[in-house]
């Protein structure tokens, strides 16, 4: 199982509903597989989720018609060039986290982390 990583802030939301994860690339390798949840910088899995879809946004309308979805504030502009919601089917907070090797250069993905 791969590993997402993900800054606090935005991990705790994700734990609270947010659903919508915001990318500036597409992750069709990994729709529909599990995926560890790891907050950046601890070296922990928090949890665990499955990205169900992505779609490519349409534009600032679009996104500020998904904001329950995705809760970011800034405008679309201050984002990525591209923008790819990835959509979460289920989120899970492990009550005790899993410690991992950080590997040196991983800044999104970990390969293999479970």
């Amino acid at each position: 199982m791969d590993g997402l990583i993900i800054k606090k802030k935005w991990l705790d939301e994700i734990f609270r509903g947010k659903w919508m994860e915001v990318r500036g690339s597409n992750c069709p390798s990994h729709i529909g597989k599990p995926i560890a949840l790891i907050e950046r910088g601890t070296g922990l899995i928090k949890g665990v989720t499955v990205i169900s879809h992505t779609f490519q946004l349409r534009g600032e309308r679009h996104f500020k018609s998904l904001h329950h979805c995705h809760f970011i504030k800034k405008p679309l502009k201050d984002l990525y060039k591209n923008i790819w919601m990835w959509c979460f089917k289920f989120r899970i907070k492990l009550d005790k986290p899993i410690p991992y090797t950080h590997p040196q250069g991983a800044s999104v993905w970990v390969k293999d982390v479970l």
